[in-house]
């Protein structure tokens, strides 16, 4: 009955009526006290918001997509200006985390750079950790040669001589020199005295550290029995000179001859044998091998 006051249950199909019926939500502008589907536009939706509802207060995890939306899902560091964690560093002027390095202009050691500067960017032109040379260093001279003041030498059994030595340039580094012989006929220690040990031929070699070489021919000869000499007296004007000759018997040698003279004022002799007559006297030069083997000749100045 329209507008009657009806004891039994509403059925909701009386317009404008007090309807005891639950509310199928069906009319427009209604109560409806069904759960809301969300399709009505501008209603209070109770269901989980799907976020597809532009301006909606979207519940559900912000997927990002939403340009100027405020996403809660891990940034990816897409965004241009974004505030992305973590930073790829590859966007130009931003704060990147870690610093791969790769901008231009960005000084290797300085900025929020993580990783080891290997060298080779510069910003001023100086590489601040690429490591220097040190192999080569050109004020360092190695030895560029080896050599003896003699090649060859003549030596009595017994006898002891001493190579003199040198190498190139007089400045080089490692100026320290090797002494070997070829056999047992000669003998040599680390200053390069040798000494003949029986009569045969041997080759002493001098090495410096870096492999340049000199070698230098001895022959050793049995010592002498006796020595002789060219004169035994020499008749000199004052100022006139005389060469000693020396000789000793067949395959016998001694390289080390000395000469003295008793009157050093009246006749003068060198360490070669020149005597030389410097006043009128008498004097007498005494001619020894190295086994002490003399002969003398006597020297008249007038």
């Amino acid at each position: 009955e329209p507008g009657g006051d009806n004891n039994e249950p509403d059925d909701g199909k009386e317009p404008g009526g007090d309807n005891n019926e639950p509310d199928d939500g069906k009319e427009p502008g209604g109560d409806n006290n069904e759960p809301d589907d969300g399709k009505e536009p501008g209603g209070d939706n109770n269901e989980p918001d799907d976020g597809k509802e532009p301006g909606g207060d979207n519940n559900e995890p912000d997927d990002g997509k939403e340009p100027g939306g405020d996403n809660n899902e891990p940034d990816d560091g897409k965004e241009p200006d974004g505030d992305n964690n973590p930073d790829d560093g590859k966007e130009p002027d931003g704060d990147n985390n870690p610093d791969d390095s790769k901008e231009p202009g960005d000084s290797n050691n300085s900025g929020d750079t993580n990783q080891p500067n290997d060298g080779s960017v510069s910003g001023d032109g100086t590489n601040t950790t690429g490591p220097a040379d040190t192999n080569i260093n050109p004020l360092v001279k190695e030895v560029e040669s080896v050599s003896a003041s003699i090649n060859k030498i003549k030596i009595g059994v017994g006898e002891s001589y001493r190579l003199e030595t040198s190498v190139t340039p007089a400045d080089a580094v490692n100026q320290t020199l090797i002494f070997t012989s070829s056999n047992k006929n000669v003998t040599v220690n680390k200053d390069g005295i040798i000494k003949g040990k029986k009569a045969g031929t041997s080759w002493i070699m001098v090495s410096s550290e870096n492999g340049k070489t000199a070698r230098v021919k001895v022959d050793v000869k049995k010592a002498p029995k006796r020595v002789w000499l060219n004169e035994t007296v020499k008749r000199l004007k004052k100022g006139r000179t005389f060469q000693i000759k020396v000789k000793l018997p067949k395959k016998t040698a001694s390289h080390k001859i000395t000469f003295t003279s008793n009157k050093k004022s009246v006749a003068a002799v060198s360490a070669t044998g020149k005597v030389k007559a410097l006043k009128k006297g008498s004097a007498v030069i005494t001619v020894k091998t190295f086994n002490g083997k003399k002969a003398k000749l006597k020297v008249r100045v007038k």
